[in-house]
């Protein structure tokens, strides 16, 4: 077997239907503009590997102190903010979360509530 330094092309080969939606969830007593720094990167990059529309949430929905109490209602202020989002904005064909720290538990919490 012949190893190759080329990396595979996995873009993919059709553009998806539909904006691409990130949710960047912030850590705890986080803000929505702890997560700017890497959502300006991802926005730059994308611009040249992705080939759907980007728009970006910056969750607000357990800022500072609302990080510290039950993690299944900081979920479900996130899935209601996510949900609230996409009726506000159509088109969405692709949802991904990013995550820091307690927000990544947040996020698995989101996900099993009813708006998601």
């Amino acid at each position: 077997l012949a190893v190759s330094d080329e990396r595979p092309d996995i873009r993919p080969r059709k553009k998806p239907r539909g904006k691409h939606l990130f949710v960047l969830v912030h850590g705890y007593q986080g803000n929505s503009w702890d997560m700017r720094l890497f959502k300006n990167h991802l926005n730059v990059w994308l611009e040249h590997v992705d080939r759907a529309d980007p728009v970006f949430l910056c969750s607000k929905a357990n800022e500072t102190k609302r990080t510290e109490g039950d993690i299944r209602e900081m979920g479900r202020r996130l899935a209601d903010e996510v949900a609230t989002y996409m009726r506000k904005n159509s088109g969405i064909g692709r949802i991904s979360f990013i995550a820091h720290s307690l927000g990544g538990i947040i996020t698995r919490a989101a996900l099993t509530e009813e708006p998601m």
